[in-house]
């Protein structure tokens, strides 16, 4: 990731809804993901959570990492998957199979069932 190899740390705080996609680029850049119970007291998060410099923070007792689940998520639905359907040409994860790539409209060739050889009959001398 071009972002951990410049030492840039990502720092996440959620306010509405869990972002796990922005959860594991802070898990990879070493930076902080704070999704923050309530708004009351937002300003005392931000300031002890986000204000410190990187050196600092490993002087603070600061919330856990926690568990980042690293399953992609389908564009279809951003739900998380364990297997799916990945486009070949754009890298899109989808839950269901589809002809047609809806992030890139790249159509694919849909192979028919093998054909059976008949099998070569034995001479007899």
């Amino acid at each position: 990731m071009y972002v951990h190899k410049q030492q840039v740390l990502l720092d996440v705080c959620s306010l509405d809804k869990h972002l796990s996609l922005l959860q594991q680029g802070c898990d990879i850049t070493g930076g902080l993901y704070l999704k923050v119970p309530s708004l009351d007291g937002l300003l005392q998060y931000l300031l002890w959570v986000f204000l410190p410099e990187a050196w600092e923070r490993k002087e603070l007792v600061l919330p856990g990492r926690g568990r980042v689940d690293y399953r992609a998520a389908c564009f279809c639905h951003r739900e998380l998957l364990t297997i799916g359907y990945v486009c070949s040409v754009c890298l899109s994860v989808f839950c269901k199979f589809s002809p047609i790539c809806t992030t890139c409209h790249t159509v694919f060739k849909i192979a028919g069932p093998l054909a059976i050889k008949p099998k070569k009959k034995k001479i007899k001398i």
